[in-house]
């Protein structure tokens, strides 16, 4: 507490941030995966062991914490660039920026949003049309090839770790929670909670509606004077009188920068630090990333080959050749990347239909029948089952309640 000068954005400041807040890749990069050893393991014809075609789950441990711990902040005051500059120089900032991708690239590095649905894109399209971004982004950019062109934007002359202490403590009392058998106890999931819930209040919307419970006609044009009515319910008082529950949102940019409580661009960072950690993965992983250099035709067969099948913002699923090409693999602590199914398991099959909509199908050392593991968001996964996501796989529609 008051280590740090952590200042808030302004009205304007802060609907440039929000622009720039952006989550993690979540989408299927690959259709399907059968072992070349499936039939054979189901006709009892080889053991665990002898599986050496199969994908792994790879969850990185503590993604947001991680980025919270490893990469320093903005502090101190926010300052905009002067008109008709058009550089970062160096200083950590939020600007705004037209780019062209590299299109050599498997993957899209900063993500844009399509102008009409708001709906965030991976692809390798240029954005003409302008995006705000962080500087994190626009570095990881321009160190893939984009070129990038910064219109406008804000900075800040220092930096700190200023979430460095906090994470590092709490997540000492997590992994002695785990190691001493206690997974899932009260401190343990405080910890995680706490560590998480950190990093979502910096991106929590302001909330500019106001209401208030009107008594009499001066009350309501007294509101009524300061605020924008959104919406008026009458509702009985405590002694049966009517009462009207008036709500609006202030009409003076003073008030609203005054319902502005969170610092967005801290929130901003903290994605962005994330992002670069998984691309960091993914290029670990795939040796053929970027192909700019030798674009043949083989060489964009093995870039495919070599891909992801899905990614879910901290979890990247791939074959286990590509998973061992990553040096952090099974590393538990902070930053690391571990198998989230554990040594002892091997996926065989996965039918990846949508974000959030996915059946792993793995095998665990000792046992010889198979287990499932269905993922479908909204869904009752109770209900579901290997065939629907057969079925889902060649097109069909699937009706769940």
């Amino acid at each position: 507490r008051n280590k740090f000068s952590v200042e808030l954005p302004n009205l304007e400041q802060e609907k440039a941030f929000r622009q720039s807040v952006r989550g993690g890749r979540t989408y299927k990069s690959k259709h399907k995966f059968v072992s070349e050893q499936y039939e054979a393991f189901h006709k009892g014809e080889c053991s665990f062991e002898d599986i050496k075609d199969f994908v792994i789950d790879a969850d990185v441990v503590s993604l947001y914490p991680t980025a919270m711990t490893h990469y320093p902040y903005p502090v101190g005051e926010c300052q905009e660039l002067a008109v008709g500059e058009h550089q970062m120089k160096g200083k950590m900032g939020i600007y705004f920026i037209n780019y062209t991708t590299n299109k050599h690239l498997i993957h899209s590095i900063g993500g844009r949003r399509e102008l009409k649905t708001g709906a965030l894109k991976w692809d390798l399209q240029d954005n003409t049309t302008g995006g705000w971004y962080t500087s994190i982004d626009i570095e990881d950019m321009i160190a893939n090839g984009y070129k990038v062109e910064i219109l406008k934007g804000y900075y800040w002359e220092e930096v700190e770790f200023i979430f460095k202490d906090y994470i590092e403590e709490l997540f000492k009392k997590k992994e002695a929670e785990a190691a001493a058998g206690r997974k899932g106890s009260g401190i343990y999931m405080l910890t995680k909670l706490w560590m998480n819930g950190l990093y979502g209040k910096n991106i929590q919307r302001p909330i500019f509606n106001e209401s208030k419970i009107i008594k009499t006609n001066t009350e309501y044009w007294k509101f009524w004077g300061t605020h924008i009515i959104n919406d008026v319910t009458s509702v009985i008082g405590a002694d049966n009188e009517i009462v009207w529950f008036v709500s609006g949102t202030p009409r003076q940019t003073k008030e609203k920068t005054e319902c502005i409580t969170k610092p967005t661009h801290l929130g901003a960072f903290i994605l962005a630090y994330s992002r670069r950690i998984m691309v960091n993965f993914m290029k670990e992983a795939n040796p053929q990333f970027d192909i700019s250099n030798n674009p043949s035709l083989e060489n964009q067969a093995k870039q495919i080959e070599n891909d992801i099948y899905y990614t879910d913002t901290d979890s990247l699923q791939m074959h286990a050749r590509n998973a061992n090409l990553i040096k952090d693999l099974g590393k538990k602590s902070l930053g690391g990347i571990t198998d989230d199914l554990g040594d002892n398991c091997k996926i065989i099959k996965g039918l990846w239909i949508a974000p959030k909509l996915y059946m792993l199908e793995y095998i665990k050392k000792g046992d010889p029948k198979p287990h499932f593991h269905f993922r479908g968001k909204g869904l009752n996964k109770d209900d579901l089952t290997e065939n629907q996501f057969e079925s889902m796989a060649i097109g069909k529609e699937l009706k769940n309640t």
